[in-house]
């Protein structure tokens, strides 16, 4: 719903566009919604799932179960505690870039349909209320052990994640001046060249303009003032998706592309082999059929004077 009233899916335009949050108000209250409980801030959802694992982790931690080493809980506290903070500061960066930019009004395309409003309302409901529920009745559906959140883990992913969204909040205001200074169309084909290039211009000499930042460079970003260098290769998913590619989509291509060929070479030659004997067969069958009375009595003379030939050798035992 927001890329249909922002006209685009590249957060660099959404953060140049003025009220876009007024444009579409159900979707910038449910998208709240839904980055708060992504962000794991109580009372919403997310928090109680998070509390579940870090409890478990302090749990372990601290020696209160023989099943698991402390080392492991460590791993997992640390681990969880760091998916905190990235993932409130990653949050606060998306709300921030989507509903709080400025410059141009945002186009208006007519009111939303409803069919689009309920449906983000219907999703953003149990993020509000079903984290408090389920901590309380999960433990009767399985072994009768207490979710609850305990105060320790509580305060510490709670106290994270805040500082996640705050550290980002600080590094949005100090880049977002440069939204204002630096147009679009400058930003997205040529970072460093002339500031007065227009965004038409940009997109259509420069694809990528439009919905991967990793290729149009935006100073706006705090994501790449927070990240620095790292950046890039965050945007890319730190190039798992090229170490997949190589490890399992290209190798099952290339046995595909095997199978095809024997398929095609191999298999299919001997199916093509098979059918040319009879084939051919027919085909001098065919020719035989000439409809011609004499030659059809011809060959049945021939073919009786080699039967008695036949039967004359074989009764003189020659």
């Amino acid at each position: 719903m927001i890329i249909h009233a922002a006209g685009t899916n590249s957060l660099a335009a959404m953060s140049r566009m003025r009220n876009l949050r007024d444009r579409v108000p159900d979707a910038y209250w449910t998208m709240t919604v839904a980055l708060l409980a992504l962000a794991a801030i109580p009372p919403f959802s997310g928090f109680f799932s998070k509390e579940a694992v870090l409890g478990v982790a302090e749990h372990v931690v601290t020696g209160h179960t023989e099943h698991a080493p402390a080392a492991a809980g460590w791993i997992v506290l640390v681990a969880g505690l760091l998916t905190a903070v990235l993932t409130a500061a990653y949050a606060m960066r998306l709300w921030l870039l989507a509903f709080r930019g400025r410059g141009t009004e945002a186009p208006d395309h007519g009111k939303e349909p409803l069919t689009m409003t309920v449906v983000l309302w219907v999703l953003a409901a149990p993020s509000l209320a079903l984290g408090g529920f389920a901590f309380r009745l999960l433990p009767d559906w399985f072994d009768g052990r207490d979710l609850g959140p305990t105060l320790t883990t509580s305060v510490l992913g709670t106290g994270v994640a805040l500082v996640g969204g705050i550290v980002t909040y600080g590094a949005w205001r100090h880049t977002t001046v440069l939204a204002a200074r630096v147009p679009l169309g400058a930003v997205a084909a040529h970072p460093e060249g002339d500031a007065a290039q227009v965004e038409a211009e940009a997109i259509a000499t420069h694809e990528p303009a439009y919905g991967d930042i990793a290729y149009a460079p935006d100073p706006a970003d705090p994501g790449r003032l927070l990240l620095g260098p790292l950046h890039r290769h965050a945007a890319a998913g730190f190039h798992l998706d090229a170490v997949y590619t190589a490890l399992f989509v290209r190798p099952v291509q290339a046995g595909a592309s095997l199978v095809r060929f024997l398929d095609r070479e191999v298999v299919e030659t001997y199916v093509r082999g098979a059918g040319a004997l009879p084939r051919w067969l027919g085909a001098a069958v065919r020719r035989a059929q000439t409809g011609n009375v004499q030659t059809y009595v011809s060959a049945l003379l021939a073919g009786t004077v080699v039967l008695a030939v036949a039967a004359v050798l074989v009764a003189t035992g020659a």
